[in-house]
């Protein structure tokens, strides 16, 4: 009898991660949506707004991204005279690299927010621009909790 018990509670538990794990990742896309949808930054060729995006991470896996639409027609070959490798820059490209090699040092769900143009901190800084909004990451987060 305390087999079964043993068996059925473990059987719970074991549905009820299923049903947290599942109610996170769709807290984080609709958080990571949100930021994305949240991109305001000057647009001189859209690499900068194409870089910007999430990767959502569990347990070092990549479980999901919220990359924007593709708007670029032309790379970015000026980068401010940051030293960088010449190269075309093109920001989803960028983007894609940037989360596709990403690591978390973190274990369990991580949600991987980035500008990836190396010129985005020096636009940042330079045009009193938030290009990401983390300010915006925990109260979105939290609202979209609350919903579910």
């Amino acid at each position: 009898m305390a087999t079964d018990n043993n068996k059925l509670i473990s059987q719970g538990l074991a549905r009820a991660k299923q049903i947290m794990d599942a109610r996170i990742l769709i807290t984080l896309r609709e958080t990571a949506f949100d930021l994305k949808n949240a991109t305001e930054v000057p647009v001189w060729t859209h690499n900068l707004w194409d870089s910007i995006g999430c990767g959502i991470f569990k347990d070092g896996v990549l479980m999901e991204v919220a990359f924007p639409s593709k708007e670029a027609e032309e790379p970015r070959t000026d980068i401010y005279g940051i030293s960088v490798p010449k190269k075309d820059y093109w920001g989803y490209d960028e983007l894609e690299d940037m989360v596709m090699s990403y690591t978390p040092a973190a274990k369990g769900w991580v949600l991987y927010y980035v500008a990836a143009m190396p010129y985005s901190e020096l636009v940042d800084n330079r045009n009193d621009v938030d290009v990401l909004k983390e300010e915006l990451v925990k109260p979105t987060f939290l609202s979209h909790v609350r919903r579910i």
